[in-house]
């Protein structure tokens, strides 16, 4: 059963075709990664950070910003372990 925009598409064949062929012949658009980062910025981390921090946000973040960001990171990071470790527990 399909659903778009919270129809049912069992009543609606012709829709429900044009809807899944549009679908398969869509693509991601595809990104030449040269023409928005220089060489440095792809080969060191850090610069590529900045990088994508300037681009993205289009400015720098602050310093508490930054270090909510470090602090989330972590807990994800212990989180991650917490569960693995749990995981391997039961094997």
């Amino acid at each position: 059963m399909s659903t778009v925009g919270g129809g049912d598409m069992r009543n609606k064949p012709r829709m429900a075709r044009r809807v899944e062929n549009r679908l398969r012949e869509s693509r991601a658009p595809r990104v030449d990664v040269t023409k928005i980062l220089t060489e440095k910025e792809r080969s060191d981390k850090t610069a590529l950070i900045a990088a994508l921090e300037k681009r993205l946000l289009q400015s720098e973040m602050k310093e508490k910003q930054k270090a909510a960001l470090r602090s989330i990171w972590i807990r994800k990071l212990r989180w991650m372990k917490a569960t693995s470790s749990a995981r391997s527990d039961w094997s």
